[in-house]
């Protein structure tokens, strides 16, 4: 890719600066069995001002590693990059199986088809809306394993690299 893609349009990769690589503005999270929940603060004017602290000390650019069914919140995003001048780069993917949403049914789902949904929102946008994302990610691993199912998401999210060229 010849561009970053972020919350509000591509960039040219020389104009990002300096850049946080892995932050999670807007993050919700339970894994399957109801334990190990994760929530951030969800006020968007506090984020701002962090994010305008973050401006003023020569921040430019931060990266949203949030996945799908995490807290995502795209347009979100796009207001805060706004209103602060930061540039944000928003995600596809999902994490961990602990925190795979049973509404997704990965555990049904070959892995084109896994692939299909993230490419549907690199194409498209994130949950109806046309914030696209400009990295696949955060996919991990949740013990000192892959697991079968993570493994599907692994190689669909390779799949997916390979069809855009986005970052993995």
């Amino acid at each position: 890719m010849n561009e970053i893609r972020t919350v509000t349009g591509p960039v040219e990769p020389a104009e990002l600066g300096f850049t946080l690589p892995h932050e999670h503005l807007h993050l919700e999270m339970w894994n399957s069995d109801g334990e190990g929940s994760v929530i951030q603060i969800d006020d968007d004017e506090v984020l701002a001002a962090e994010l305008e602290a973050f401006r003023e000390v020569g921040g430019t650019c931060l990266v949203d590693q949030t996945p799908r069914a995490a807290g995502r919140q795209p347009d979100r995003l796009r207001k805060l990059s706004e209103a602060t001048g930061v540039r944000i780069v928003a995600a596809t993917g999902w994490y961990t199986e602990p925190y795979y949403p049973a509404a997704d049914q990965l555990d049904r789902i070959p892995v084109p088809q896994i692939s299909e949904i993230m490419l549907e929102e690199i194409a498209n946008g994130i949950g109806g809306t046309d914030v696209r994302p400009g990295l696949i990610g955060e996919i991990g691993a949740s013990q000192n394993w892959v697991s079968p199912l993570e493994e599907k998401v692994h190689r669909a999210a390779a799949r997916a690299q390979v069809a855009t060229g986005l970052p993995l």
